[in-house]
């Protein structure tokens, strides 16, 4: 069986799936809800490897994902 696809993000607190979020309508405890990535990693049939922290500087950010895109490399769509 081929090993899917990989779709690799970064990001800040709006990326970061353990992000406690202010909003109150929502659950208050770590990945109660899915994040950007995950919905889009569902519309593409991508597996998705999250690198998203709150807090992440941009430079953090892009050396982040560039580091899983040389651990995973011919598997990055």
């Amino acid at each position: 069986m081929a090993r899917r696809k990989l779709l690799i993000t970064g990001g800040c607190s709006y990326t970061d799936p353990n992000y406690l979020t202010n909003d109150k309508s929502l659950p208050q405890e770590r990945s109660a809800w899915k994040m950007w990535p995950e919905y889009l990693g569902d519309a593409l049939d991508l597996e998705v490897v999250n690198t998203g922290s709150s807090g992440s500087s941009n430079e953090t950010i892009f050396h982040n994902v560039l580091e899983k895109i040389h651990l995973y490399g011919d598997r990055v769509d």
